[in-house]
């Protein structure tokens, strides 16, 4: 496995292979792999459940050789490793094949038989090895003679098998006679020496197979059953699971050592290697990973005496937990969307990245996922999946196959606050290099800057040493984009500024920021939830808090064993009693991160309703990230930031139906008009805020280019553009004016007419198409 999945391991399919391999969701489950022939059970199972008992003999008897045999004396290996065992006892499925063929079995019927061959195959013994080896060498065109010591085949079934058994026996040896097999009754071959097998080969047998008990068995190799006699095999094959060895003790076991020899045989005669490709042959231990903390235990249906009727075999097979793995799509909406599992999605992301010419079809798969890394922490595996899209994403970016505007909203974003109109990195006065920063982060300015103000206010007092404030984005935006340039140089403004300021201790208020400055820039950083808490900050008396909260970790604290812990014991020292929404470091992520909202709303928005679904409860929700309070609180669903609780609004209202969001353009003003306070408040500088067009918009309006990411300057820049006469036409029928603009990847078009001082906006939109405007 590689330490890192990049860019290169796309390109290398040894490495490629190691990553997909580690998704067990195609691997068989534990019954099918212990099965000797690997028999699908699940669907069998299934079938039988669904009252299709017609539909389950056939699949029965398409999978295994002398099936009505199998079905009627298998002593059924695969409950050994059934994830039922220890929950109320292993599936029947002996019981179970027996009520199929007993309801819908057929004798089998001669196969379609290939062109017959000139060599010829001897078998020794008319046991069920030898019927099975029987069956498999005449199927593929060669001709067979059975030595059989006595007058009837059967071996040890004609003593143990019953009434039914030698019914079903007569019916397998009549469809066997009717292809190219012989029998030679009464005709033993010594087996003392390997001679007596060795005089078959000289009588024209390509190969011979003693398929009965003899000392040749010792001889015999464990994967091939060839002897050091060339042309001669014995004994059974290895890797039987414990419980499953020794003479005659099941007919699924006997059955699959005669198609083994007859596989070998088949080889021989070919020429071909005995023993290439043949690692999962017979039981096996699967790598399928089954989840079993919800599975309430329940014990086997007692048969009657004629074993299981309809009703009592269909309750038997819903005992069947149709294992699987899919852990991590079970909790990723975005997972569901494209009904696949993670090593699909490997094997997608590579083909796509592949593709020379042509259309790229995975690529809005690869943009819309949230890079959350739950995926990762729920694997057993630890398959992330995160790596995976975020690799494919700089591979796109690298060889100019990212459609130029997929993230142009958020990176322009980004850029917003990297700029004078909120970017900041100062000391207080009377500190020339102070000894903390506070970073609060782009998000929690925008949609609560006076939160933030009294925060900072706070530390300020509380900190000996001066605490400066630095303002601006952690670059996430583009590493989540694949946008490698840009974030080298959202690196490089922000660590230069550090140090400009002698490296001060960051305090981070978001733990996506807290987690990139320090993964990904190699700047240590303090939670501010841990400075509250050693301060004395978060210990303040008075507040009123719910009495019980469900918790939610944000994905940028996946890992973070610290900040979840701070998280908690603030929590405690408030006097809540927290409930955890999510197994520890498995929380679903509200659709925010991975810029999985500007891909995709839909994707994000289920994302969103997921991890609601996930977390449960219907108490009050409790976060620390402000993107999962707005994603969550959008929904409908009561969550505060845990920065609400400790520094609580006496003017805000606490019901979560009366918030409204800020929209995107409201994030960008609130954002600038927080620098200018802190600008005033703190350092007594006045800086005026830019003219701002007047724009009228109705509601209905104002939600559509949120919903499509068309913020208020997008729209002013359309009209002023055309109001100083470039591109501006008049509608005939309304009188409206309709222009353009092109800043970047995307066009704006607004509808609009001169109201009162300002504008009247009737319609706005965009699209990736370049305008000509003649």
């Amino acid at each position: 496995m590689p330490a890192k999945i990049t860019v290169e391991t796309f390109l290398d399919q040894d490495l490629l292979r190691q990553v997909e391999a580690l998704c067990t969701q195609e691997d068989p489950p534990a019954c099918q792999s212990a099965c000797p022939v690997h028999l699908d059970a699940r669907k069998f199972i299934s079938l039988i459940r669904e009252g299709k008992t017609a539909e389950a003999w056939k699949l029965y008897a398409k999978g295994i050789p002398l099936a009505p045999l199998a079905a009627l004396a298998c002593n059924a290996p695969c409950k050994g490793p059934c994830k039922r065992a220890g929950l109320g006892g292993s599936v029947e499925m002996g019981l179970l094949e027996r009520f199929v063929y007993c309801e819908a079995g057929l004798p089998s019927e001669p196969p379609f038989l290939l062109p017959k061959k000139t060599q010829k195959a001897a078998i020794i013994g008319g046991g069920l090895r030898a019927l099975a080896a029987a069956n498999n060498l005449a199927r593929k065109g060669y001709a067979v003679t059975v030595f059989e010591a006595s007058s009837r085949l059967g071996g040890w079934l004609l003593s143990r098998g019953g009434p039914l058994v030698e019914k079903a026996l007569e019916g397998e040896v009549a469809a066997l006679l009717k292809m190219p097999v012989a029998v030679e009754y009464g005709s033993p071959v010594p087996l003392d020496t390997p001679d007596g097998p060795a005089a078959l080969l000289g009588e024209g047998y390509g190969a011979v197979y003693a398929a009965c008990a003899s000392p040749l068995d010792g001889l015999a190799d464990g994967a091939t059953l060839l002897t050091p006699r060339p042309g001669i095999l014995a004994g059974r094959r290895s890797g039987r699971l414990p419980g499953c060895s020794g003479k005659g003790d099941s007919a699924v076991y006997d059955i699959f050592d005669g198609v083994s020899a007859a596989i070998t045989m088949d080889r021989l005669f070919q020429g071909v290697s005995v023993d290439a490709g043949r690692e999962r042959e017979g039981s096996f231990e699967t790598r399928l990973f089954t989840g079993l903390d919800r599975v309430v235990p329940s014990g086997a249906v007692s048969p009657g005496n004629a074993g299981y009727g309809r009703e009592e075999a269909a309750a038997e097979a819903a005992r069947c937990l149709q294992c699987e793995c899919n852990e991590c799509v079970k909790k990723c909406a975005f997972m569901q969307k494209y009904k696949s599992n993670p090593r699909r999605y490997v094997r997608i992301v590579y083909n796509n990245l592949s593709i020379a010419m042509g259309n790229h079809d995975a690529n809005g798969m690869i943009n819309e996922c949230a890079l959350c890394s739950q995926c990762g922490a729920i694997c057993p595996n630890g398959l992330n999946l995160a790596d995976v899209f975020l690799a494919a994403r700089r591979h796109m970016v690298k060889s100019g196959k990212m459609p130029p505007s997929a993230h142009e909203f958020a990176l322009l974003d980004m850029r917003y606050s990297m700029s004078p109109a909120f970017f900041l990195c100062r000391s207080p006065p009377g500190f020339e290099k102070p000894e903390y920063l506070f970073f609060p982060g782009c998000q929690l300015p925008a949609s609560e800057p006076e939160l933030v103000r009294r925060v900072y206010a706070d530390l300020r007092a509380a900190l000996p040493g001066g605490v400066g404030i630095f303002l601006g984005c952690c670059g996430i935006m583009a590493h989540w984009a694949g946008e490698a340039a840009v974030f080298r140089e959202a690196k490089e403004q922000l660590c230069s500024s550090w140090e400009h300021l002698g490296k001060p201790a960051l305090i981070a208020a978001c733990p996506s920021c807290a987690s990139a400055l320090r993964d990904l820039m190699g700047i240590e950083t303090s939670d501010i939830f841990g400075v509250l808490a050693e301060t004395g900050l978060g210990g303040k008396a008075g507040r009123a808090v719910p009495e019980s909260m469900v918790l939610h970790h944000a994905c940028g604290a996946r890992g973070d064993r610290e900040l979840r812990d701070h998280v908690r014991g603030l929590a405690a020292l408030m006097g809540m009693e927290i409930l955890e929404g999510a197994p520890d470091n498995q929380d679903p992520c509200c659709g925010y991160g991975g810029l999985a909202q500007f891909a995709n709303a839909g994707t994000a928005s289920a994302l969103a309703d997921c991890a609601l679904g996930q977390l449960g409860g219907e108490g009050p929700l409790l976060t620390y990230c402000i993107n999962c309070r707005d994603r969550f609180r959008s929904k409908g669903r009561d969550t505060r930031h845990l920065l609400e609780l400790l520094y609580p609004d006496p003017e805000a209202v606490s019901a979560a139906k009366a918030w409204k969001s800020p929209t995107w353009s409201r994030r960008q003003d609130n954002r600038a008009s927080f620098r200018r306070v802190l600008l005033k408040e703190i350092w007594g500088e006045e800086t005026e805020a830019g003219e701002t067009m007047e724009l009228i918009l109705d509601g209905e309006l104002e939600q559509k280019i949120e919903r499509t990411h068309i913020l208020r300057s997008d729209i002013a820049g359309v009209i002023e553009r055309a109001e100083a006469g470039e591109g501006k036409f008049r509608d005939p029928g309304t009188g409206h004016f309709i222009a353009s603009r092109r800043p970047a990847h995307v066009t704006f078009w607004v509808e609009y007419g001169p109201e009162g001082g300002g504008f009247r906006v009737y319609n706005a939109y965009s699209h990736r198409m370049t305008a000509l405007v003649t």
